[in-house]
C-alpha cells in the first residue's frame, strides 16, 4: 500500500518539547513527537493537542533520577521531592495550577489576517532590520510578539505601535525619530533601539552573537539594568552568564519575574516557526 512521505524538520536545539507541543496547539506545525508523560500533561492545557498513542516508536521505558550508591540523603531528598511535588499531592497542584493551567496560547503567526498585515510591514522590517544588522525574521518575530503587526495598537505604558516602543525612547538622543504613529518610523525606532541596547551593554566579546541578541530582547522588554542584575545572580549561582538558556534565564527568573523569560522563548519560538513558513510560501 502506498504512503505519503514523511517530511521530518529539526528545529532550535533550545526550544523545549512543551514548545513544540504550543505550536501544534496554535496550528502552526501538523505534529509532533513527544515523550508520552509530557504529551498527557500538556494535552490537559492546550485544547488543540490530540494524542495519536497508538503511534508508538518506543515502548516500556523508564524515566529516573540517577545518583551514585554511595550518596543515600541525595536519593532520600529526591525521593522526597518527587512525593511531595508530584500532580495529585497539596504542592504538586499549586505548580500545576500556576504553570501548566496558567500557561498563555501561544498565537498563530500564520494567520490569514496577520499575513496580510505581515505584507503591508515587511518593506520596513527588511530595510530596518538590515540597516542595524540583525535577521529580518527575527525582528519580523519581535513585532508579531509586541503587537501582532498592530500599529494602533497602544500599551498600558504609553507603548504604541507595531514595535511597542514608548514615544520618550523614541525621541531620546541616542534614537532621535519623531512620529513613531507612521509604521516606517516606529519600525525605524524599535530596531535602532534593539541596536542600541546591544552595542551599550551586551558587546562583550565573550557573548556569542546569538546570545548577545537574546539578552538585547530580554532588555528591550524589561529594560537593561534588570538584566544586568539577571546577569551578576546568573554568575553568583555558579552558572554562565553569558549564555541565555538555562543560564541567565534563571536568574532573570528570580530577579525580575517571568514576563521576559516568556517573552524571549515566544519570540524564539516565532523566529523559527517563520523560518520554516517563508520556506513553504514566501513573500
Amino acid at each position: 500500500m502506498d504512503k505519503k512521505e514523511v517530511i521530518i524538520k529539526f528545529v532550535d536545539e533550545n526550544i523545549e518539547t512543551e514548545s513544540i507541543l504550543e505550536m501544534v496547539d496554535a496550528g502552526v506545525l501538523s505534529a509532533t513527537i513527544a515523550d508520552s508523560h509530557i504529551a498527557k500533561i500538556w494535552s490537559e492545557v492546550l485544547p488543540e493537542i490530540q494524542l495519536q498513542e497508538n503511534a508508538v516508536l518506543r515502548k516500556n521505558s523508564k524515566i529516573a533520577w540517577a545518583v551514585r550508591k554511595n550518596n543515600p540523603k541525595l536519593k532520600n531528598s529526591l525521593d522526597s521531592f518527587l512525593q511531595n511535588h508530584k500532580k495529585g499531592s497539596l504542592l504538586g497542584n499549586i505548580y500545576y495550577n500556576r504553570y501548566y493551567k496558567s500557561a498563555s496560547k501561544l498565537k498563530n503567526p500564520d494567520n490569514i489576517e496577520s499575513w496580510g498585515k505581515l505584507k503591508k510591514y515587511k518593506k520596513y522590517i527588511k530595510k530596518y532590520a538590515e540597516k542595524y544588522d540583525f535577521d529580518w525574521l527575527l525582528i519580523m518575530a519581535l513585532a508579531f510578539q509586541e503587537s501582532g503587526f498592530d500599529n494602533s495598537k497602544v500599551s498600558g505604558k504609553g507603548a504604541v505601535g507595531v514595535l511597542q516602543i514608548l514615544p520618550s525612547t523614541a525621541a531620546d538622543k541616542k534614537i532621535s525619530i519623531k512620529d513613531i504613529n507612521d509604521p516606517e518610523n516606529n519600525i525605524h525606532a524599535g530596531v535602532k533601539y534593539l541596536d542600541f541596547i546591544r552595542n551599550r551593554y551586551f558587546s562583550d566579546e565573550d557573548i556569542e552573537a546569538k546570545d548577545r541578541v537574546r539578552f538585547t530582547l530580554a532588555a528591550y522588554n524589561a529594560g537593561p539594568a534588570k538584566i544586568r542584575k539577571a546577569r551578576n545572580l546568573t554568575e553568583k549561582m555558579g552558572l554562565d552568564r553569558n549564555k541565555w538558556f538555562r543560564n541567565v534565564e534563571i536568574g532573570t527568573l528570580r530577579t525580575v519575574g517571568h514576563e521576559p523569560v516568556e517573552y524571549v522563548s515566544n519570540i524564539n519560538k516565532y523566529y523559527v516557526l517563520y523560518q520554516n513558513l517563508f520556506e513553504e510560501k514566501p513573500l
